[in-house]
């Protein structure tokens, strides 16, 4: 991977897109993850200048000399740790190191020289207005700007390291990132074939004997899997497009059976708004096949949504066969989803309820993802 490169000027922190994250150049670290390091610096030095114009009125008791030698020597001083600051950057010395320590602390001392001397040179020219003279005032500044300028440099250095923290993090997240997304796609992919080997199969049976029967369900899969393509690149679709396209599946399972299926709605208009895993209706109603009698069908399908979330129920006639209640790739790959959709927000059930199987699903919030 190539190093990052400064496209702008320095103090340009925006975050950058995704895809265009460069981090092996710790000299960018602090510039590529976004902290407002121009204010910062400007709060900082705003703050000190007043404190020392403050501190200077008591020591010199001169307020036009506290008033000069405030505006001029944190003026210097802002200018300077931003020229530091620009110049490690363009130097690509960003990185704790002794190097980097030894450029640090070499500006210290000659930044706080440079104080030195403009501070006593400005001294000299107010030293008839003060009321004591003494030889080791024009050293006052250098000592007072070396302590600020050691302190700036440490904060610096930990603002490096907390950046470049940062920005292994945000590496972090977006590998996991793109990883969940490439497995999410990975197992919905998954479910193409596991659908379109059931249906095939149904047809090959069908067409000797029922030809006109396997048409019409060649064509209700033809329309099925083109609404899915449609919506192939998005992960979750609503109830409602899910009760849509479980429609069309079960014009399609009324072929294979040769019995009409009745199903049942009781959604509310709040609950089909609620998204959901793509296939998640049609796969609680195969496990319905799996576990109904076929022969009579009666699907009920209900949804309800409150502060809580949703509950969705699938019901149909049947008992729950033993060694079945693992269903194979189906519910295992809808377990999965769900696991990274909605992680602790879900909670999936097979239970009996009379003479009723009840596949029930709970929600909770919005899926990540999405």
């Amino acid at each position: 991977m190539r190093g990052a490169q400064l496209k702008n000027d320095p103090w340009d922190n925006s975050l950058a897109p995704a895809d265009e994250y460069e981090f092996d150049n710790p000299g960018t670290a602090l510039l590529e993850v976004g902290f407002p390091l121009l204010k910062a610096h400007t709060t900082a030095w705003l703050f000190l200048a007043s404190i020392g114009f403050l501190a200077r009125v008591v020591l010199y008791n001169d307020t036009l000399l506290a008033a000069q030698m405030t505006l001029t020597l944190d003026s210097l001083g802002f200018l300077m740790t931003a020229g530091f600051h620009m110049t490690a950057v363009r130097l690509g010395v960003v990185r704790i190191s002794p190097r980097f320590a030894f450029f640090g602390f070499t500006f210290c001392i000659v930044a706080a020289g440079i104080q030195m001397l403009i501070g006593g040179g400005i001294l000299a020219s107010f030293e008839k207005t003060l009321p004591w003279r003494d030889g080791g005032v024009a050293a006052i500044p250098g000592a007072y700007y070396f302590a600020i300028f050691v302190c700036w440099f440490s904060l610096y250095a930990w603002m490096i390291s907390w950046s470049k923290a940062r920005a292994a993090e945000t590496r972090r997240i977006l590998a996991e990132t793109n990883a969940t997304r490439a497995e999410l796609h990975r197992l919905r992919t998954q479910l193409d074939p596991h659908f379109l080997y059931n249906t095939l199969n149904t047809i090959a049976a069908e067409i000797h004997y029922n030809p006109d029967g396997a048409l019409e369900m060649i064509r209700n899969t033809a329309a099925f899997l083109r609404h899915n393509l449609e919506e192939h690149q998005r992960p979750v679709c609503s109830l409602a497009e899910e009760i849509d396209s479980l429609r069309t599946y079960l014009r399609i399972q009324e072929g294979r059976f040769e019995v009409p299926f009745l199903m049942g709605l009781d959604v509310t208009p709040f609950a089909a708004q609620h998204l959901l895993p793509r296939w998640t209706l049609q796969l609680l109603v195969e496990n319905a096949f799996k576990h109904g009698y076929t022969s009579d069908l009666n699907l009920r399908v209900s949804a309800h949504k409150d502060d809580k979330g949703l509950l969705l129920q699938v019901r149909n006639a049947g008992q729950l066969i033993p060694g079945k209640t693992d269903t194979g790739i189906g519910l295992s790959n809808l377990q999965r989803r769900l696991d990274l959709h909605f992680p602790n927000r879900h909670r999936f059930q097979l239970r009996h309820d009379g003479d009723e199987v009840v596949a029930e699903l709970t929600l909770s919030g919005e899926p990540c993802f999405a």
